[in-house]
């Protein structure tokens, strides 16, 4: 079992973690609600943080 690490209040790239919004029933990934710096919120798969390839997802 993995740990979970806190994200809430960190930024990546143009993206603000706001909260914790669940997890992905398929990988048990923790999602993340996030707001971008144009204003858009998305949720995030939390796995995708660590190798930085949601910045996509924003724009």
């Amino acid at each position: 079992m993995s740990r979970k690490i806190e994200m809430t209040g960190k930024q990546y790239g143009r993206l603000t973690v706001i909260r914790q919004k669940g997890q992905d029933a398929k990988n048990a990934d923790l999602l993340w609600e996030c707001q971008c710096s144009c204003g858009n919120v998305v949720v995030v798969d939390g796995s995708r943080y660590v190798v930085a390839t949601f910045e996509v997802v924003a724009a």
